[in-house]
C-alpha cells in the first residue's frame, strides 16, 4: 500500500460512501468540528465496542450524524466513551483501502 490516489466526491455522497466501507475495515475520517478545527479519526466499520443495546435518543442518520468509534481514544477509555457523532456534512476526507491501495475521498465543499 504504497502509493495513494485521491478522488474528489460531494458532500452529498459521503454518506453513501461510509456507508459503502466493508464492516470491520479501518479507515480515517477528517471532518470539521462546529469551532472550525478539523479533527482526524480513525475508526473501524460496524464495530459494537461498549454498545449496550438500549440505544441513544434519536435515529443518527435522521439527523444527518454516523456515529464512529475512535480508536486512539479507545486506548485510554472505557470503550461507550470512545464513540463520537460525526456530522455527514462536516466530513472534509475519508481514506480507506481499496484492493491493496490506498485511496483518499475529498470531499469539494459547494456553496
Amino acid at each position: 500500500m504504497n502509493s495513494k490516489e485521491v478522488v474528489e466526491i460531494r458532500s452529498n455522497e459521503v454518506e453513501a460512501l461510509i456507508d459503502s466501507i466493508t464492516p470491520g475495515k479501518y479507515f480515517t475520517v477528517t471532518f470539521e468540528k462546529r469551532d472550525g478545527s478539523l479533527r482526524f479519526l480513525e475508526t473501524i466499520k460496524d464495530v459494537s465496542f461498549g454498545v449496550t443495546g438500549s440505544g441513544g435518543p434519536y435515529e443518527p442518520r435522521e439527523k444527518g450524524i454516523v456515529n464512529l468509534y475512535d480508536i486512539d481514544l479507545a486506548a485510554t477509555k472505557e470503550p461507550k466513551e470512545s464513540w463520537r457523532a460525526v456530522r455527514y456534512d462536516s466530513v472534509r476526507m475519508v481514506v480507506f483501502s481499496v484492493d491493496g491501495e490506498m485511496v483518499a475521498y475529498s470531499v469539494i465543499k459547494e456553496p
